[in-house]
């Protein structure tokens, strides 16, 4: 029995509470603020946007483009250990001036670079 005027109870003021609300054209969640939610996610995404493409030009500006090598190479050495002798190659001397290393993989790739080129250039002579 206590359960049932409770229930009746709560029903009725329920039944006011949702009648004014409908009338007041109030919702749950609000639908007020479900739209300030909204325009806080464009606001995020748009912000987003910007601060990544702020982050892109400062990572393009940071990149050096002047790494301080001079681009002329002195090649010393004898053509003749290329001239009929196989397995043997000739030696050179590259001069590079204001090496800029950046990182430790730099002095690595450059020696890959120059290993690569030799590679190939003792194919070419059939001393692969």
């Amino acid at each position: 029995m206590k359960d049932w005027i409770y229930n009746k109870v709560s029903g009725f003021f329920s039944g006011i509470v949702d009648s004014v609300k409908n009338m007041l054209g109030i919702h749950s969640p609000s639908t007020v603020f479900a739209g300030i939610g909204g325009y806080m996610a464009q606001g995020i995404g748009q912000g987003f946007s910007k601060a990544m493409n702020d982050v892109s030009s400062d990572m393009q500006a940071a990149i050096p483009m002047n790494f301080g090598l001079n681009p002329a190479l002195n090649v010393g050495g004898s053509a003749s250990g290329y001239v009929g002798t196989a397995g043997t190659s000739g030696g050179f001397t590259l001069h590079i001036e204001n090496f800029v290393n950046n990182t430790e993989k730099d002095i690595q790739r450059l020696a890959y670079g120059f290993e690569f080129y030799r590679q190939q250039a003792a194919a070419a002579r059939g001393n692969a």
